[in-house]
């Protein structure tokens, strides 16, 4: 009986780890861990920074998230042809996810303040090629070594 629970959850280990390998599998697991690095960082700061200034920490935050998350797929992508538009897109529902967690942190705030979307997009954009562009140097130096 426990050999057979073991097989099964065996299969399912090697499953999920086979997704995680796919394109849409790094993907995914790069954007789920910077959101939730930046609703991890909005709860620290919430305990630390006076609330109406919560918001204006959000694209400092999204930024850091986006170029850990930009270096993770550019990382185990290497030479995947749709990077540009996985790292534009990732830029994107980055910037709208934590535009949308700022108000449970901050219910007073508008969900759609377009100032605050378009300063962490930028931020967002610029950090998420900005940590694909480290990771593609630090692969060039891995193979020049």
């Amino acid at each position: 009986m426990i050999d057979a629970c073991e097989g099964g959850a065996r299969v399912i280990v090697e499953t999920v780890k086979n997704i995680f390998k796919s394109p849409v599998g790094i993907f995914i697991y790069a954007l789920s861990t910077a959101i939730v690095g930046i609703v991890i960082l909005l709860a620290f700061l919430s305990l630390i920074v006076v609330p109406s200034n919560l918001p204006w920490t959000l694209p400092v935050l999204i930024g850091f998230n986006a170029a850990g998350g930009g270096y993770g797929v550019a990382e185990k992508w290497g030479t995947y042809p749709m990077k540009k538009l996985a790292l534009f897109s990732f830029a994107v529902i980055l910037t709208i996810a934590g535009g949308t967690i700022i108000t449970l942190f901050c219910p007073w705030e508008q969900l759609l303040d377009m100032n605050r979307y378009l300063m962490s997009g930028v931020a967002s954009l610029i950090f998420t090629f900005f940590g694909a562009w480290i990771a593609a140097k630090s692969q060039q130096l891995k193979h020049n070594l």
